[in-house]
């Protein structure tokens, strides 16, 4: 398959009142044509700061970005102005945002919102842009679209409005969906049904897929590859299946033991102890040396590991060589 998105070294800090912010450091990720990617970690891993990056959706001023390239569709997108990002937007790269709840305007109807949408990007006129948006409707399987059209944002339920927002990234046929955290908030009928939409999607419309999650059942569900990331690094790519079989990194066995077992019962679940470092202070050396079970003095505090590998990449000086992480 070939490479849709690739991004190179992406080091990316804030300048805030308590000191720099080291947010993102070296980060690699690539998603190829037809591909859904999962990106796991812990609350301020770098997640939602790495797709962001990818539409130049962060202020800056307070972001700076040190250095990285990032390459979409042959063409390096990390150099474009503002302008031409615009015509990227929403037309080829589309972004389902965390929070449905609050994405859509509440003071514009729905059919308002996704005419502005649809009418900006492919200059056509409302009565086309309407016909357009129904098909779409149809296709995210939404009861009643005409109905729908005239309806504000507080008059349909969660499930409902990531529906409309999955249906606004659809609008332009993008070629990569960038969804972070596009089922929080909702029950777990819902999400199910939003994940099976998701992956729907990527079969009929050949639609690559950046998916950024806490949730590792989400990535099995519909995943093809994982990067898990920790305090502002990815520190591990690989196929889905490998992963789960053969997790190489302490980190992500750490994640992974700490899923429940569905095939017996434990008194305890494994965690992983400590906490996330403070990135104005990182640790030295790779991040996540203070909580690793496989820390080398003299190596693990001193360097930080590079993302290495060929179908299976690790950042760790002392990583696991197979087994599972139970």
């Amino acid at each position: 398959m070939k490479e849709l998105l690739r991004i190179e070294n992406l080091r990316l800090y804030f300048d805030t009142e308590e000191g720099t912010v080291k947010a993102l450091e070296d980060v690699n990720l690539s998603v190829k044509e037809g591909e859904i990617v999962g990106v796991v970690g812990e609350t301020g891993s770098g997640k939602s700061i790495t797709a962001m990056s990818i539409l130049k959706l962060i202020p800056s001023p307070p972001a700076r970005m040190l250095s990285g390239k990032i390459w979409f569709d042959g063409q390096e997108i990390s150099s474009f102005d503002e302008e031409k990002m615009r015509e990227i937007r929403g037309k080829k790269i589309a972004m389902i945002f965390q929070e449905p709840m609050t994405s859509l305007n509440p003071t514009f109807t729905v059919g308002e919102q996704l005419c502005d949408v649809l009418m900006t990007h492919e200059k056509i006129e409302k009565k086309q842009a309407i016909e357009k948006i129904i098909e779409v409707f149809k296709l995210v399987r939404m009861q009643d679209p005409v109905a729908l059209l005239d309806k504000y944002p507080h008059q349909l339920s969660g499930g409902m409005r990531q529906r409309v927002m999955i249906a606004m990234a659809l609008l332009c046929n993008p070629k990569l969906l960038i969804a972070d955290e596009a089922t929080t908030a909702l029950d777990v009928t819902i999400q199910a049904q939003i994940l099976g939409l998701i992956k729907r999607m990527n079969e009929q419309l050949k639609l690559s897929v950046l998916l950024i999650t806490h949730n590792f059942g989400i990535v099995a569900q519909i995943c093809d590859k994982v990067a898990v990331m920790y305090a502002g690094y990815v520190v591990e790519i690989a196929d889905i299946k490998e992963v789960f079989a053969r997790p190489r990194h302490p980190y992500t066995r750490g994640l992974l033991s700490a899923i429940p077992p569905i095939d017996r019962k434990v008194e305890r679940l494994r965690i992983i102890e400590g906490s996330v470092p403070n990135l104005i202070e990182p640790p030295s050396g790779c991040r996540f040396h203070p909580r690793c079970e496989r820390f080398v003095p003299g190596v693990c505090d001193v360097e930080a590991p590079k993302l290495a590998g060929d179908e299976h990449m690790v950042a760790c000086f002392n990583p696991y060589n197979g087994g599972g992480s139970r």
